[in-house]
């Protein structure tokens, strides 16, 4: 098995890197909205073993995953508190070009077992 290389970013604008085997939902439930006892990890950010087959003719790469505050959920009516974003290659693009560029940014709800397979 390989080694997924994160960035954990906290309230306090500090961050660190970490190594680990773990998939995508296990690491949401382990560090996402947890504290590291100074403060509240916010986003997880992912540095390899982060893309995935959008059909035949996109690649996915997942940017982060984090947490937003009550405030904004409230000023923008969103009832997920976990959103994710991602960007969308062109798969002929991505696989030729040595620095693709995306069509498009998805930023979306994160929804529980969408990843499991990343």
């Amino acid at each position: 098995m390989f080694d997924r290389k994160i960035r954990i970013h906290y309230d306090d604008g500090t961050s660190v890197v970490k190594l680990t085997q773990d998939n995508i939902p296990t690491l949401v439930s382990n560090y996402l909205d947890r504290s590291n006892g100074k403060s509240r990890a916010r986003c997880i950010e992912f540095l390899n073993l982060n893309t995935y087959h959008i059909g035949d003719s996109y690649i996915g790469r997942l940017h982060r995953v984090y947490s937003i505050s009550d405030k904004f959920m409230q000023r923008h009516g969103l009832c997920n508190r976990f959103r994710y974003t991602t960007n969308i290659y062109d798969k002929d693009d991505w696989l030729f070009s040595p620095e693709p560029k995306h069509e498009f940014k998805r930023d979306a709800a994160y929804i529980e077992g969408m990843f499991s397979t990343l």
